[in-house]
């Protein structure tokens, strides 16, 4: 296996510190770039050097990504946003083999909440029967905090759209199924998350961003200015993480 994670950042230092930690246990040891957005104000940069991690100039999660996996040597690309946690030290192979096996050119797993809220837990079970019943019907619908990519196809595709503000990961897939990829659902495959966002505005909020940016592409396509949806709420923040465990 050869796997390279890409995470792209933006203040995100309160988070940084447990995926990093939580990355350099993987077995066998995987290649780790981070993309921090240059208007990054926090101590990301410093962070990730001190930890010997090597960082790309970034942008928004699309830039991001793609600036990683331009420098990352990896034969599949993990794509991780800082909010997300590998629930053991096998979780890249296990996905990586589960790719292989299921004879996907893109992967995702499922979500676990990390905090025990209510809200959060809603969140994600709702979350995977949406991706699960997507992917059923043919229309596979997953988020960019969790991809497993062969890199010939994320060449192929050109990599995300850099022009599209949010839900650039959406379109990425659907980019890919159109044009003859295999994407789904990585049997047995999980990934921990936080749901700080739902902590911060409530579930509510939550979802109806959710809605809201997905009326939006529907109606009028994709989206190039976060004001047609919530601009405050999709903003990258780093409270401190939460005190679940994974």
């Amino acid at each position: 296996m050869s796997a390279s994670v890409v995470v792209p950042v933006k203040d995100e230092a309160g988070l940084l510190p447990r995926l990093l930690a939580a990355l350099a246990a993987q077995r066998p040891a995987v290649e780790v770039v981070v993309a921090i957005a240059p208007d990054t104000t926090d101590r990301s940069r410093e962070l990730v050097a001190a930890g010997g991690v090597r960082w790309v100039e970034g942008g928004t999660p699309a830039v991001g990504r793609n600036a990683g996996a331009r420098v990352a040597s990896g034969a599949t690309l993990v794509f991780l946003d800082a909010d997300v946690l590998p629930p053991d030290d096998g979780f890249v192979a296990r996905a990586c083999a589960g790719l292989a096996r299921q004879g996907l050119d893109i992967g995702a797993a499922r979500y676990r909440s990390l905090g025990t809220g209510l809200g959060e837990r809603f969140f994600y079970a709702l979350y995977n029967a949406l991706q699960a019943t997507a992917t059923a019907v043919g229309q596979p619908y997953y988020m960019g905090a969790c991809l497993f990519v062969r890199r010939p196809v994320h060449e192929a595709l050109g990599g995300f759209d850099a022009a599209i503000a949010f839900a650039e990961d959406y379109e990425y897939v659907a980019r890919a199924v159109g044009r003859g990829h295999r994407a789904g659902l990585l049997r047995g495959v999980h990934i921990v998350a936080d749901g700080r966002r739902i902590r911060e505005y409530g579930l509510g909020r939550t979802l109806w961003a959710g809605l809201r940016a997905e009326l939006h592409r529907r109606r009028h396509g994709e989206i190039h200015d976060l004001g047609v949806v919530d601009p405050h709420y999709f903003e990258r923040r780093s409270p401190p993480a939460s005190p679940g465990g994974a």
